[in-house]
């Protein structure tokens, strides 16, 4: 079983703002996408917010705390703890802000998008770099003027 995030940062660890992501990158979209295609995803309740209709191909799962229902195609996930403790198959971390938080530690890979620059975000991702090491680097890339890098960390052995 393998638990892994998905995330695209800025320079500072940011991942977002009140109004959502600051930046658009249909290439990192269609690269999430692909690689969580088949897959479980677990979402906390701001990011199923912005979604109109599950992602096709993959279990939609979503912390929320039981009181308001799911649209169709979404699993609410009311236990964090005894769900990430129990989690029945590989997974992804989706987000937000929060989402990771509680989540990370239980992360063996994370898949970041290391955007350059500062987009002024005011949700971030947790601090990592203590807990990961850096196993694969995409050459940078660059869509809409911005440029970035698929990155690739596994938790370190201790």
């Amino acid at each position: 079983m393998k638990i892994r995030a998905i995330v695209a940062i800025d320079e500072k660890r940011g991942l977002a703002d009140e109004q959502g992501i600051p930046w658009n990158l249909p290439s990192d979209r269609a690269y999430t996408r692909q690689k969580t295609r088949g897959s479980a995803l677990l979402m906390g309740y701001g990011t199923y917010i912005e979604f109109t209709k599950p992602l096709p191909e993959r279990r939609n799962l979503v912390v929320t705390d039981g009181m308001e229902p799911l649209r169709e195609g979404f699993e609410a996930v009311t236990d964090l703890t005894a769900f990430m403790e129990n989690s029945p198959e590989d997974l992804w971390l989706f987000g937000g802000a929060e989402l990771f938080a509680q989540t990370i530690k239980y992360a063996n890979e994370l898949y970041i998008t290391q955007l350059e620059g500062d987009f002024g975000c005011t949700k971030f991702f947790p601090e990592y770099k203590d807990e990961f090491e850096l196993v694969r680097q995409s050459p940078p890339q660059l869509e809409n003027g911005i440029s970035y890098r698929y990155e690739v960390w596994r938790r370190k052995e201790h």
